[in-house]
């Protein structure tokens, strides 16, 4: 198994900032920071994740999901989960009703 690279932090909230269109400074007083802080954090490859949260809160965009879609290991849901059994139910049900017209 490969190991892959993990996205920039700094690079993915300086998107997201853009995104929201929110300056340096915006973003510092959502989050009781200077600009100057927050320029680093758009420099850090790594961001703590309690810091990503409160990122997140303050742009209004789930940062954490962002990073999640990146990795290269995806683990469904339940949600999903139960959308995979409802399809596996119906198409052994049209499998039954294709079975019964063949049989007419």
């Amino acid at each position: 198994m490969s190991l892959e690279k993990m996205p920039h932090n700094g690079q993915m909230l300086a998107a997201a900032m853009t995104e929201r269109r929110f300056s340096t400074s915006q973003l510092g007083r959502a989050i009781n920071k200077n600009s100057t802080a927050v320029n680093r954090l758009i420099a850090k490859p790594s961001i703590f994740a309690g810091d990503l949260w409160t990122l997140s809160t303050a742009l209004g965009i789930n940062l954490l999901d962002k990073l999640a879609i990146q990795h290269p290991i995806h683990t469904p849901s339940d949600h999903e989960k139960a959308l995979q059994q409802r399809i596996t139910d119906l198409e052994k049900e049209v499998a039954i009703y294709k079975d019964l017209l063949k049989a007419k």
